[in-house]
């Protein structure tokens, strides 16, 4: 069985349940050596230009999509990330791990936050490698539940001491 972590709000261990606040483990090689945003398959250079975030403008969308019906969720990260001096957009992931490990909001509201981060990337990039919350899904087995539980999946470091 893999091993699972699970937070509660505030970041603190949920009592009873295996396992604590996001495990110690160093990001993957190929994120601590290229940033936040990686792309497997390229190296930076083959993507061409940057844009005024960053990020690649062969990454970006022709036209953005509207983010008006998630908006009210964006705005709880906007502002946990700017009172932090965080870059809200694009994000980096290890903020976004902040973030779960220190919500400002709890429950269902949590996991609509999540989602309109993952939203907000996704409908202005249509690469994955813009998109921190796919980055924390599929490179360290976050996941935020319905109602707003945060786990890391298939962690093999040990709970950090307190």
């Amino acid at each position: 069985m893999k091993d699972r972590h699970v937070l509660q709000a505030g970041g603190e261990e949920d009592p009873g349940r295996e396992g604590s606040a996001l495990p110690g483990r160093p990001p993957p090689p190929d994120v601590a050596a290229s940033g936040p945003f990686v792309d497997r398959g390229r190296s930076p250079d083959e993507w061409g230009p940057l844009d005024e975030f960053g990020l690649p403008v062969a990454w970006r969308r022709e036209e953005w999509e509207s983010v008006s019906d998630i908006e009210d969720a964006w705005r709880v990260f906007e502002t946990w990330a700017t009172a932090r001096r965080f870059k809200p957009f694009p994000a980096d992931p290890l903020q976004v791990a902040l973030f779960l490990a220190e919500p400002p909001v709890t429950g269902a509201r949590l996991r609509e936050v999540w989602e309109a981060i993952d939203q907000y990337h996704c409908r202005m990039y249509w690469h994955e490698g813009a998109n921190p919350v796919l980055e924390l899904q599929l490179g360290y087995g976050v996941r935020v539940s319905e109602d707003g539980v945060v786990t890391v999946e298939g962690s093999t470091s040990p709970p950090p001491d307190d």
